[in-house]
């Protein structure tokens, strides 16, 4: 089922449970880190392991929160918590496409939970892995992003660049 942002979310069959994934680049990092415990690369991981409540964290610590409006009523959950060989704890947040609202949870996130480590996988960290590892995991789900392409306007319509090398070569 694809997502409002345009992202394959679902629930899939993985070592024998069903997970629901809310995209393909969540699902193949996902594998990712399965591969890299596997591999005896990093210690453990956890698939959406905790919530961060920021509201009931800003009334508990005044000394985090100074303002005199509170945080709305949500809570964040980060997509995964991993744990290196040393033991290092963090969390990692994967992100096609980055938005207003990941910025403020990431804000939020570090400022009333300033103990907690996050890292965030871009787009073009994704596209890395997926290029070292995709062939070696069965399970990768291939496609997601399409290249970017910048239209330009033509009689009121938008038209891409290379739509029009190809149609000249065509002739």
């Amino acid at each position: 089922m694809k997502h409002k942002y345009g992202a394959y979310a679902g629930i899939r069959e993985v070592d024998g449970q069903e997970i629901h994934f809310a995209s393909r680049m969540e699902f193949n990092y996902y594998l990712y880190l399965r591969w890299l415990k596997q591999q005896e690369e990093i210690q453990d991981f956890e698939y959406q392991p905790k919530a961060f409540d920021f509201h009931r964290r800003a009334e508990e610590r005044r000394d985090l929160w100074d303002k005199d409006w509170l945080p709305q009523k949500k809570k964040y959950r980060a997509d995964f918590r991993m744990k290196e060989k040393n033991g290092e704890e963090y969390y990692v947040e994967t992100v096609g496409k980055l938005r207003r609202d990941h910025t403020r949870n990431f804000k939020l996130l570090r400022q009333l939970f300033p103990e907690v480590k996050l890292r965030v996988v871009t787009r073009e960290q994704y596209k890395n892995i997926e290029i070292s590892v995709s062939g070696i995991i069965p399970e990768w789900e291939k496609g997601g992003f399409k290249e970017e392409r910048s239209p330009f306007l033509r009689r009121g319509r938008r038209v891409y660049l290379e739509d029009l090398q190809a149609a000249r070569r065509r002739r």
